[in-house]
């Protein structure tokens, strides 16, 4: 039972009042009056590459170091409060994260993670990180779950127990095993995988490689033949280009579709397109030029998500469609526009991910017009939510009394009321219209119940009313109850209750 409750029943130290609550009164303001960006706990020291979600947490990997000030070597579990750091993390950059079997996977550049030699590819057993087979001899850079096993790639190509790994490798639970024979170069590019996904029952990967399979060539983009147990295009005639630039960063299914982002400027043979592509399975075939994004001297398409319904394409660009649009865009199907609150963000967003209806963008930014976002940002619309509430106060007369408030946002508007009837500073008030309200050399006029009403122009949120007793002359109780100051609530303290039973005096 709260403190509000137990004493409006007794009567003890409240006087008989209305507890009004305030009333969420909901507008229809566009979706741009109430969204913002914010810093997700103060951010982190360097580059965010890449989430996921794990346990109801929000995981982020990088090349960080600190994460909200907090010591977190290159992963960091954010609970929607605050960062925590993961065991002793790794000593160099971690690329890619995904869950395995109930457990945490990372992969990137590091060779030990919580001080144990791990090779590029580490586990999370809960306490610590730990070792997956003797890992791999170069970065891994995507790490993805297709029925019920774990594939890796990246840029590793080495022979473990007469078995060779290039570039893309299947964990069997105690080793990592080959897929076929992997990839080549492609051209004069070093040869990469750097994306994984599935399409139904397909398995996806793109990067910068090349290969031929039973007499015809692959690049860039390959599906796996679980029949055949090999590699293939993704129909015979496909290839992507022949610029050894070219490379895929990522691969996401989107209304039916295959997209395709990355560095790529012809796909499908000699189609030309703006570093993303779409290719529809169901008739084998790319879908023509729908716009894409541009730069004017280095363009990349680096992830995708969906997020209200619409692919969120995040990179490196200035334009898509042809509409300006600072590295992160929407696609709808049929039209390219900028995101609805566009981040002004000063280098590349490389990772983009929805946790609890927020989008987050990951990269090695620093600016924002909004708020300053240290490689990591946070976006989220709708009407604010209480999430830390004001307590009840005890105090003595001529002390002072705080109140404080939280919400899910940063730009809310407040409104602090007592006994329904909003406060205003002046005199012993200040902070009527911030989430603190402090009253200073209170009396027993400032006795009483109160609340604070949380909104901006999507919505409003009433705080749990709280009450503010005033104990006037001797020293205030130390705990609610001990009545007679004795420092035990006992039968002194009922009796003293029984006999002052009744209505207040005036």
């Amino acid at each position: 039972m709260s403190f509000v409750s137990q004493y409006m029943k007794v009567d003890l130290f409240l006087r008989p009042t209305a507890v009004v609550i305030a009333a969420a009164s909901l507008c229809s303001a566009a979706i741009a009056q109430c969204n913002e960006w914010d810093d997700v706990g103060g951010g982190m020291n360097g580059a965010v590459n890449d989430f996921v979600e794990f346990e109801g947490d929000l995981i982020a990997v990088g090349g960080f170091t600190t994460a909200g000030g907090t010591a977190a070597n290159r992963i960091a579990r954010w609970d929607g409060q605050q960062w925590h750091a993961m065991g002793n993390g790794t000593n160099a950059s971690v690329r890619a994260v995904t869950v395995y079997n109930g457990d945490l996977i990372i992969g990137g550049q590091f060779t030990v993670a919580d001080g144990l030699p791990a090779n590029r590819v580490a586990r999370w057993n809960g306490t610590q990180w730990l070792p997956m087979g003797v890992g791999f001899n170069n970065n891994v850079n995507a790490l993805h779950v297709h029925d019920g096993d774990l594939i890796a790639g990246g840029s590793f190509t080495h022979t473990i127990d007469n078995v060779t790994l290039n570039y893309v490798a299947r964990w069997d639970g105690l080793n990592w095993g080959s897929m076929d024979d992997g990839f080549q170069a492609f051209q004069e590019s070093a040869p990469e995988i750097n994306a994984i996904t599935s399409y139904d029952d397909l398995l996806i990967v793109g990067g910068s490689f090349g290969s031929t399979t039973q007499g015809v060539q692959i690049s860039g983009v390959a599906r796996w033949y679980s029949d055949t147990q090999s590699w293939g295009s993704l129909s015979p005639s496909f290839l992507m280009g022949t610029n050894p630039s070219d490379r895929v960063h990522v691969l996401r299914r989107y209304d039916d579709f295959l997209y395709i982002g990355g560095e790529i400027w012809f796909f499908d043979l000699w189609q030309n397109v703006k570093n993303i592509a779409r290719w529809d399975f169901g008739s084998n075939s790319s879908i023509p030029d729908f716009g894409g994004v541009e730069h004017p001297t280095f363009a990349a398409v680096l992830d995708l998500a969906e997020y209200d319904g619409k692919l969120i394409v995040a990179g490196n660009f200035f334009t898509a469609g042809g509409e300006p649009a600072n590295r992160l865009a929407t696609w709808d199907g049929s039209d390219w526009s900028a995101f609805v609150a566009n981040p002004t963000v000063n280098a590349s967003i490389g990772a983009v991910h929805v946790y609890e209806g927020d989008l987050y963008i990951g990269g090695t930014f620093f600016e924002n017009d909004q708020n300053p976002l240290n490689n990591i940002g946070r976006f989220r619309i709708g009407s604010p939510e209480i999430i830390d509430q004001p307590s009840n106060q005890m105090v003595s007369e001529g002390a002072t009394a705080t109140f404080t408030v939280q919400d899910n946002f940063t730009n809310s508007d407040f409104q602090w009321r007592k006994d329904g009837v909003p406060l205003s500073d002046g005199g012993h008030i200040s902070g009527a219209d911030t989430q603190t309200l402090v009253l200073s050399n209170v009396t027993q006029d400032d006795f009483g119940v109160y609340d604070v009403l949380v909104s901006n122009p999507c919505g409003a949120a009433g705080s749990n009313p709280v009450a503010l007793s005033v104990q006037s002359g001797g020293p205030m109780p130390t705990c609610q109850g001990d009545l007679d100051s004795d420092g035990v609530v006992g039968i002194s303290d009922l009796l003293l209750l029984l006999n002052n039973w009744g209505t207040c005096p005036d």
